[in-house]
């Protein structure tokens, strides 16, 4: 299933409109304990097979916990995910450096309310931590990670998607 959240992404040929991204309607994300409904997805979907025939090779996380700067993040892939790299467990819990390093195997960048797109110049990576750790529009920014491990994040309402 798709759904159309009506983001610009490139013209469209003689219109010169832009095309909507389309994105997984069922996100993978943390168990909520709030009011807010929760999805789980099946770990699969966040496979190399289902993420490589992406045309943009983009993952969004949208938190609704978080502060404002990391409320609607995009995770783009710059390189080809190696075989070697668990993404799901990348983005949950491991924000790891191997084969992932800010501006050579991906780029960051996040969307205010009013759509201004920011990216990202700082990265900072962890083994015990997920996505995006401490990373930020220009500097070290605490506590926004994601985890099915540790407590102690403000990313306590979070799914992520990738983009078909």
């Amino acid at each position: 299933l798709l759904t159309n959240l009506g983001i610009p992404s490139k013209p469209s040929g003689k219109s010169g409109l832009p095309l909507p991204l389309t994105w997984a309607s069922t996100p993978f994300s943390k168990p909520s304990r709030t009011k807010y409904t929760s999805y789980k997805s099946s770990p699969n979907e966040f496979d190399l097979g289902n993420f490589q025939p992406s045309s943009t090779k983009t993952i969004r996380r949208i938190c609704t916990s978080c502060s404002p700067s990391h409320r609607d993040v995009y995770y783009k892939r710059l390189t080809a995910v190696p075989d070697s790299l668990d993404l799901l467990n990348m983005l949950r819990d491991s924000y790891s450096s191997v084969d992932n390093i800010l501006g050579t195997d991906f780029t960051i960048s996040s969307k205010d309310k009013n759509g201004s797109s920011t990216p990202w110049t700082h990265c900072e990576y962890s083994d015990a931590r997920g996505f995006p750790y401490q990373c930020g529009p220009d500097g070290t920014v605490t506590k926004q990670w994601t985890s099915t491990k540790s407590g102690a994040t403000y990313a306590k309402i979070y799914a992520y998607y990738i983009e078909k």
